[in-house]
């Protein structure tokens, strides 16, 4: 039987901060059909090739040490996520028709349901679908694409976090903040908005980093 659980459990139960299942812990895992390694923050993931980016440290027949994360690369994934984001909603706020206006007000009605549920793996999955959504209103997939292929970092410190020190509350407001820029057309205030939620990441690795020292490079 496998001695740790995917940190999207761990989530659900307000353990996401465990000891053994943190960055740079030591997992056993066995069973009958021998050793496995198994990645530990894929479990609620909507695309599981993000768990491929995140390498973990394999000990043959003994177990696995689950990586640090390193702050250097959780800044560069916002720094460039930011870049890319602000152009995405910027031009949003130019275009965007009522077709994506509505899709954008249900996923967000599915936030707030998830909100009042505390249903953080779900509402991670809508708060993808949602900076999905704006990439494809400006029919630039790409770019939504090239933010997955950067962020695993980025989403460990979700994961472990949401909840504790990221409420849901405020993660909702920060995106109706983004909807209403976009219901209004208003390029500057679609891209102030981008800007705060982004920065929320910042100042929840700050704050994690703070509280958590072993589990970072």
């Amino acid at each position: 039987m496998c001695l740790a659980l995917s940190v999207g459990v761990l989530a659900q139960t307000g353990k996401g901060n465990a000891g053994r299942n943190a960055p740079g812990a030591f997992v056993l895992y066995g069973g009958g059909q021998g050793w496995h390694r198994q990645h530990l923050f894929a479990h609620n993931q909507p695309q599981t090739r993000r768990a491929d980016q995140i390498k973990d440290k394999v000990l043959p027949q003994r177990g696995t040490n689950v990586q640090k994360i390193s702050i250097k690369q959780v800044q560069d994934a916002r720094f460039i996520r930011e870049a890319i984001e602000t152009a995405v909603v910027r031009r949003a706020a130019q275009i965007v028709d009522q077709a994506t206006l509505m899709q954008l007000a249900q996923n967000l009605e599915q936030q707030s349901l998830a909100c009042a549920q505390a249903d953080m793996a779900g509402f991670l999955v809508l708060d993808d679908a949602f900076h999905a959504q704006l990439a494809s209103s400006i029919d630039c997939t790409s770019a939504w694409d090239s933010i997955e292929n950067l962020k695993a970092h980025m989403d460990r410190v979700r994961y472990l976090t949401l909840g504790q020190i990221s409420p849901l509350g405020d993660l909702l407001a920060q995106h109706q903040q983004i909807y209403a820029a976009l219901t209004r057309h208003d390029e500057d205030a679609a891209v102030n908005a981008i800007h705060s939620h982004l920065q929320e990441l910042t100042l929840t690795l700050i704050a994690v980093s703070e509280r958590y020292p072993d589990w970072f490079e």
